[in-house]
């Protein structure tokens, strides 16, 4: 009887061992920087649309396999009029709607955490579309703020998932298999020296 437990206890020790990889890990990844050559925006272009993608870069991002539980953008405008005035922008991107006005004559960076809704859109598909708009500089003002779009970076947070293929013919049991196998074999073993 002894070694039926011990032999129990070898095959469970043999399945949680080989199981124990099956824990998602987290990641942190960023894309974007400069934008080269910047994007002006004014009355004549008054918005500007672009894409962070996790899905084209050296560990991508697998849709419905990994899952993105945070993040923040920044983005870099510079002030490129010469006036004095506070100048209006907004940013849409993932459901999500970023209002602000900048500092004149200046570059400044934008920080905006991620809310659900942008998460939700990226772990659907894997990038993030934002689009950038010069509003204008009043609710009577046919004028509209002079920008330039000098960078754009999106740092996401998650974990990634495990993927789970089919086997195919020829491959080596996984373990549970071969835990059940023996768990099998050490009952018939025990049933027979009973007898």
């Amino acid at each position: 009887m002894k070694i039926v437990q011990k032999l129990t206890f070898a095959l469970l020790t043999m399945f949680a061992l080989g199981t124990a990889s099956a824990t998602p890990i987290a990641f942190d990844m960023t894309v974007g920087g400069e934008v080269a050559p910047p994007v002006s925006l004014s009355a004549n272009n008054l918005s500007h649309k672009y894409d962070h993608s996790f899905l084209n870069i050296t560990n991508p991002f697998a849709v419905g396999i990994d899952t993105i539980t945070g993040g923040t953008l920044t983005i870099t405008l510079d002030d490129t009029g010469n006036s004095s005035s506070v100048e209006n922008f907004k940013f849409l991107f993932g459901g999500q709607t970023y209002a602000g006005s900048n500092v004149p004559n200046s570059g400044s960076d934008y920080i905006i955490q991620l809310q659900q809704a942008a998460i939700d859109s990226i772990n659907a598909s894997g990038f993030l579309s934002i689009e950038i708009l010069t509003t204008s500089l009043s609710a009577n003002s046919n004028t509209f703020g002079t920008f330039r779009l000098k960078a754009s970076s999106l740092q996401i947070v998650g974990t990634r998932g495990e993927v789970v293929l089919p086997p195919t013919e020829g491959e080596v049991p996984e373990p549970l298999s071969i835990a059940l196998m023996g768990l099998g074999l050490a009952g018939l073993t025990a049933a027979r020296r009973r007898k």
